[in-house]
């Protein structure tokens, strides 16, 4: 299981978050942006190694801030907020976790 949730949050809290998906190409600092996911949001889950989905009150434009002030030059940054519908096979997170939160 790959999920971790720092607070069991409540059910009200948790449906005015907002679940991102964010998606990073780093050639030197992949730790340091993985090492910052973790720090920040509570709840989060990788779902490929470069890919992650974090549940947070914050902004696509301020999370992506947050990750600029760790990554290199060139890194390549994509944050969207995650839509009602997926499909998904063999990802590092959990399929139970990603269907509670995307």
């Amino acid at each position: 299981m790959r999920w971790f949730s720092k607070k069991h949050h409540e059910r009200a809290i948790i449906y005015s978050m907002q679940t991102y998906i964010v998606i990073y190409e780093s050639a030197t600092k992949a730790k340091d942006l993985e090492n910052h996911i973790k720090s920040t949001y509570g709840t989060y889950s990788q779902i490929t190694e470069t890919s992650w989905v974090v549940v947070t009150d914050k902004t696509a434009v301020q999370i992506r801030e947050g990750i600029i002030a760790v990554k290199a030059s060139g890194d390549r940054i994509f944050v969207i907020r995650s839509g009602a519908v997926g499909a998904w096979i063999n990802t590092r997170g959990t399929g139970d976790w990603l269907k509670k939160y995307l």
